[in-house]
């Protein structure tokens, strides 16, 4: 799924915001070093420009380096309910075989797995920190 550059900038834009919105949040004031992202394997988001958006947010963020890891998707079978971890399209069912299962998340799933900040703390992202 390629998406446009205005879509990308808007996806950028929001996944900035929620990222700044969770450090004030814990506050969190300390220069940040680098975040680490999960990103559901299924999803083609590629947010090239999320370090760059970042940096422009102030002093705080000015030397920050965004990682982002691919995770199996979570899926559900339609046909039986199980739920499973998934590393391609039409991956079928362990359970039923049935090649029909559908996301558990949405298209763009990123979840904030930790932030580093600059004196060697390392902030754990709470359990469901969706940032898509």
């Amino acid at each position: 799924m390629e998406i446009s550059a205005g879509k990308r900038t808007v996806l950028v834009n929001a996944v900035t915001s929620r990222i700044i919105s969770y450090c004030e949040r814990i506050g969190l004031t300390e220069p940040i070093a680098s975040i680490a992202l999960l990103r559901s394997k299924l999803s083609d988001v590629d947010l090239p420009d999320l370090d760059a958006a970042l940096r422009d947010k102030g002093s705080q963020w000015e030397r920050v380096r965004v990682g982002i890891k691919d995770v199996p998707a979570g899926v559900e079978c339609n046909a039986c309910g199980t739920r499973f971890a998934a590393h391609a399209d039409w991956t079928p069912c362990p359970d039923c075989g049935n090649p029909g299962a559908y996301t558990v998340r949405g298209p763009y799933h990123l979840k904030l797995k930790e932030i580093h900040v600059e004196s060697g703390a390392i902030i754990k992202g709470k359990k469901n920190t969706l940032l898509l």
